[in-house]
């Protein structure tokens, strides 16, 4: 547990009922992580979340209560360390217990992306540095796990690839590969109770990820000038965490930039907007912004990249842009015709009731459980 967000969830889940225990990643034992990194061939992605006391903990009670454990599941790369250390732990104790890895993205295609086309140094830098090792790492680990999930065709597509390129005589077989979309909370993000401000045009995300800050960059430098020269005032809110200062030096030239930094509910602003911009120029997995502003049924605009994991039709649901031309002109287009914003939006909401609510993704995902357990007591 590192900030007050997870401590609040983790009381949210005590709450209902769910039994949570949770060990604190300390910044010293994060600094030995990354430092290990750098001295070996596994990236620092690998390393980062590594807590010898939790896997302590966790084989302890292994041994003890095996019976009490249905499936073991960790997720993302960073999590993928405790799963291969413990199929070893698993076969030595002849522990039958199926190892899922909710891997989420291929991190090593999403780096390969920020490595060519992000607009932070840092995250350039990173993702070049980092990208070989996660190549092997991602490949070397798929073999460690009964089952892999990813939230999108194209991630599968992409871990699909890695594992063609193991050796046939692997001994420890092959994952299944399966996509378990993410979903939208339909009751806390719903329709606009309010009317919605047709001057106001919202980006969200965490700002310091490379490929958001990417896409602000994009949006603010090439999209919103070409807007601008229609509809002058027209304001551009960039809602998230931790904006560079690039980002909020823009702000403090042209006061149409509004940079919230964190805000205690995305949902005020989302429904102050007449519309969602969506210019990502890299990715993976599903936008959950895209999700979030559907869900709330406002229009989106969005390049292929940020809707290419969704089965949504475009004019229908979205509209889809391809360059600032694009975008400034779909942009235009839906702030001079409220009734055409009011239907994409009616359509977005159906769509996301229709292929995201998270009622549907659980079930998915207990059918998988339930259908490893099953193959594991034959």
């Amino acid at each position: 547990m590192e900030d007050e967000e997870e401590l609040f969830w983790k009381t949210e889940l005590l709450n209902d009922g769910i039994d949570i225990k949770a060990f604190n990643l300390s910044k010293s034992q994060i600094i030995i992580n990354t430092l290990s990194s750098l001295i070996s061939k596994n990236p620092i992605q690998s390393n980062y979340s590594w807590e010898p006391v939790l896997f302590k903990f966790v084989e302890k009670s292994l041994i003890e209560n095996p019976g009490l454990w249905d499936a073991i599941h960790v997720e993302h790369l960073r999590g993928a360390k405790y799963g291969i250390k413990l199929h070893y732990f698993l076969k030595d104790k002849n522990i039958q217990i199926p190892l899922i890895w909710d891997s989420v993205d291929c991190i090593s295609s999403l780096f390969k992306q920020a490595s060519i086309h992000s607009r932070s140094f840092s995250g350039r830098w990173i993702t070049r540095f980092e990208l070989s090792k996660t190549l092997e790492y991602e490949t070397y680990a798929l073999e460690y796990f009964n089952q892999v999930l990813v939230t999108s065709e194209n991630d599968r597509g992409h871990l699909m690839n890695l594992l063609n390129q193991i050796s046939s005589d692997c001994q420890r077989g092959f994952p299944e590969i399966s996509v378990v979309t993410n979903g939208v909370d339909l009751n806390y993000f719903s329709p606009c109770s309010t009317e919605v401000d047709s001057d106001i045009i919202i980006f969200t995300g965490k700002l310091s990820y490379h490929a958001n800050f990417t896409a602000a960059l994009y949006l603010v430098e090439k999209i919103m000038p070409i807007i601008w020269d229609q509809k002058p005032g027209v304001v551009l809110n960039l809602v998230g965490k931790d904006p560079p200062k690039s980002l909020i030096r823009h702000s403090e030239k042209d006061k149409r930039i509004r940079v919230t930094g964190m805000v205690p509910d995305i949902r005020q602003y989302i429904c102050q907007s007449c519309l969602a911009l969506v210019p990502l120029q890299y990715g993976a997995g599903i936008q959950n912004k895209v999700l979030e502003a559907m869900a709330c049924a406002i229009p989106v605009v969005a390049s292929d990249t940020a809707v290419s994991a969704l089965s949504a039709v475009p004019g229908k649901d979205f509209i889809r842009a391809d360059d600032p031309h694009d975008f400034a002109k779909a942009a235009i287009n839906l702030i001079e015709k409220p009734d055409k914003r009011a239907q994409i939006g009616k359509n977005a909401r159906e769509y996301v009731e229709n292929n995201h609510d998270w009622n549907m993704v659980a079930k998915h995902l207990e059918m998988i459980y339930m259908e490893l357990n099953e193959f594991n007591a034959a």
